[in-house]
């Protein structure tokens, strides 16, 4: 199924409207992975009334769709794994603020779902946020 056809399905199923302002969010946040609540509104705005964005954004969360990634107090949004289909963890740059989505690893997930049974937790989900300086600012001449 489309990722479109996904979204639309879903909207249907939960009695939700598909509404201008929750096609354009969903679209914008599909297509700039990880992008800020501050971004999306200067995208949007003004085919979008502010208030509207985030009224959106609160109802995508709500169901699923789309999700917040923090890195400290900020986030980010993007789709939620059930849109996305590729789990994976974010290194976050604590100089120039830079995410990098990291690939799947099976042997990380294999450790950290064993490192929940070893305290008798079954795990139903996690995220990985790891910070320190990206390869660009580690070599900046200082």
């Amino acid at each position: 199924m489309a990722l479109n056809d996904q979204y639309v399905y879903q909207l249907k199923q939960e009695k939700l409207n598909i509404t201008k302002p929750r096609r354009m969010v969903f679209e914008t946040i599909a297509n700039n992975h990880g992008i800020t609540m501050s971004q999306l509104t200067k995208k949007l705005v003004p085919a979008i009334h502010r208030a509207s964005i985030y009224r959106t954004v609160t109802t995508l969360e709500k169901y699923g769709i789309i999700k917040r990634v923090y890195t400290g107090w900020k986030y980010t949004l993007e789709l939620s794994e059930a849109y996305d289909n590729q789990h994976h963890h974010h290194l976050h740059c604590t100089n120039c603020n830079k995410t990098i989505h990291t690939d799947h690893d099976i042997n990380l997930e294999r450790t950290i779902y064993d490192h929940g049974l070893k305290y008798g937790f079954v795990m139903s989900s996690h995220e990985v946020d790891i910070q320190g300086l990206c390869a660009s600012c580690l070599n900046a001449p200082q």
